[in-house]
């Protein structure tokens, strides 16, 4: 975790989705840092947007990462011993979340999340102090993949409660990279909603040489083990 810096209001943006998830406001980051890159980083590290109002409560964020174009040495495949998101929090944050490494599928015209393929164990978040932007790093130990497909990494928030959790953006404006699931599907952040830029989260990683076979779950599958 590393504390970071405060941002300015700019604007509030109205957005058609639906149930609790119907606007927020867009705030811009200035100034803010993070843990020193390593070599083997996949996903986005940029932070331009901070979005306040928007959490909701138990939900999953998803990232595209494109392991076979992203810059980095291996050759075969790569194991995530980290998954890290930028948040916005307060004192009151008493959090549960996991990670998940998904498959990326297809719809012939976009990457969506697809079956679970490894997942992390849960990590509290119960350490805030006072409202800033944190960098929130959730350990993981997922098996080898190979570096020849797209996936897509989650934040799961599974349980806990908190007053305050600001999502952050940065870098591209692309969409089919980043995805809200608050109980009623998958929802591109960027096409369906309105956001200006791609999730900040991103993978940290290493190289592995002997990828294992895809052993999918679905996500009811898994979230039955915290039940």
């Amino acid at each position: 975790m590393k504390i970071l810096l405060l941002v300015s209001a700019t604007l509030i943006v109205a957005s058609s989705a639906t149930a609790a998830h119907d606007t927020f406001q867009a705030l811009s980051l200035e100034g803010l840092d993070m843990d020193d890159r390593v070599t083997c980083v996949y996903g986005n590290q940029t932070t331009v947007t901070g979005y306040e109002g928007w959490w909701g409560g138990n939900e999953t964020y998803a990232r595209l990462i494109s392991p076979q174009i992203e810059p980095c040495n291996c050759d075969i495949g790569f194991t995530i011993r980290s998954v890290n998101i930028m948040l916005g929090l307060d004192g009151t944050a008493n959090l549960q979340v996991m990670a998940r490494l998904l498959e990326a599928d297809w719809n012939g015209s976009c990457w969506v999340p697809g079956a679970t393929l490894a997942y992390s164990p849960m990590h509290v978040i119960d350490y805030i102090q006072l409202f800033a932007y944190y960098q929130i790093t959730i350990p993981c130990d997922f098996p080898c993949a190979v570096k020849s497909e797209p996936y897509f990494i989650t934040v799961d928030f599974v349980g806990g409660t908190s007053d305050r959790v600001n999502i952050v953006g940065g870098g591209d404006t692309d969409p089919c990279t980043s995805y809200n699931n608050w109980g009623a599907g998958w929802y591109d952040l960027i096409a369906d909603i309105g956001f200006f830029n791609g999730l900040t989260m991103w993978a940290v990683s290493e190289c592995c040489y002997e990828p294992i076979d895809t052993d999918a779950s679905s996500w009811g599958a898994v979230k039955s083990l915290y039940r």
